[in-house]
């Protein structure tokens, strides 16, 4: 799944730095700058839409979604306990998917591999 680290760079690489010593470094960045996932969680969907957006700043040709169909029903998972909860998670998806389907298309791993492999033996 698509993962984005909002912290600045500086303070990501002294954080490392200190990674043989210590990984309280890395754990106080993680409390400032958490990271966004492309993973609802039934309250992150302006999250969801910042990874979108830094993807489409980095000129990434995927983003991958994930959640488990287990979380689309009430009560198969403790971010959706009720039917309300997963309305506002449909509404979410809706947008996420709105928003996403102007820059990529869905696609198998399959048919991604197939477009990137055509598109690469074509430039060339």
């Amino acid at each position: 799944m698509t993962i984005i680290d909002r912290s600045p760079a500086l303070l990501t690489r002294a954080a490392q730095a200190c990674e043989d010593i210590s990984d309280l470094p890395n754990r106080a960045r993680r409390r400032v700058w958490p990271l966004d996932w492309l993973r609802p969680n039934g309250s992150n969907l302006t999250s969801m839409l910042r990874v979108l957006d830094a993807a489409i700043s980095q000129n990434r040709p995927y983003v991958e979604f994930m959640t488990h169909s287990s979380e689309l029903m009430p009560g198969g998972s403790p971010y959706f306990p009720t039917a309300e909860s997963i309305e506002k998670l449909y509404q979410d998806l809706n947008e996420l998917f709105s928003q996403a389907a102007k820059h990529f298309c869905g696609s198998t791993l399959t048919e991604f591999h197939d477009r990137v492999l055509v598109s690469s033996c074509s430039d060339s």
